[in-house]
């Protein structure tokens, strides 16, 4: 008997190397010239930006380059959906075979199809292989996230700015806020 639930699972392998952020950028922006705050400045910056950013972000994609698996039970009839974008690379595209052996998609056999930036899809140009009746029995490595936009960048810089002045007593999250990140935002359609 086959399975009857198809799970699809997103997993984080590879954070980003450096926040969008720097500690220096975020100190000018506030004009600190000192650096005895540099750990609250520095914790600002990695709030707002885990506030954005990847797949719990409110952004719904990545901006900095990062590591991500989509784990599946078995390959679709078509097009793979990458859930996550905009994205830079796919890595690898592995499976287990009937047999249980571990297996590699030629890079050859998909096209990657980047034209948003939330996401993307692997087109197969030759059908994709059969695999073992098993969870996560297809596992596609890629890359999102290109650099984060310089508006975004400033937007961070605000949020830090919120949080540094406020202290606790607000959000990162103003209005003004919220509206410069209207243009980067995932559209959300109705069901």
């Amino acid at each position: 008997m086959g399975l009857t639930m198809s799970k699809t699972s997103l997993r984080l392998i590879t954070p980003p190397a450096a926040p969008p952020v720097t500690l220096e950028a975020a100190k000018a922006w506030l004009r600190v010239d000192h650096d005895f705050e540099d750990a609250l400045i520095s914790a600002l910056v990695v709030s707002a930006t885990r506030l954005l950013d990847g797949r719990a972000g409110i952004l719904g994609r990545c901006l900095e380059a990062q590591t991500w698996e989509l784990l599946l039970d078995a390959f679709p009839e078509a097009e793979i959906r990458l859930p996550l974008g905009p994205v830079a690379s796919v890595a690898s595209v592995k499976f287990t075979d009937p047999e249980g052996a571990e297996g590699t998609v030629p890079a050859g056999d998909f096209e990657l199809d980047n034209f948003e930036a939330f996401g993307a899809w692997l087109v197969p140009t030759a059908p994709w292989p059969a695999t073992m009746d098993a969870i996560h029995a297809v596992r596609v490595r890629f890359v999102a996230g290109t650099g984060t936009p310089e508006p975004l960048r400033e937007t961070i810089l605000a949020m830090v700015c919120a949080g540094y002045e406020t202290r606790g007593a607000g959000r990162l999250l103003t209005p003004g806020i919220l509206a410069d990140l209207a243009p980067f935002r995932r559209p959300v359609v109705a069901p």
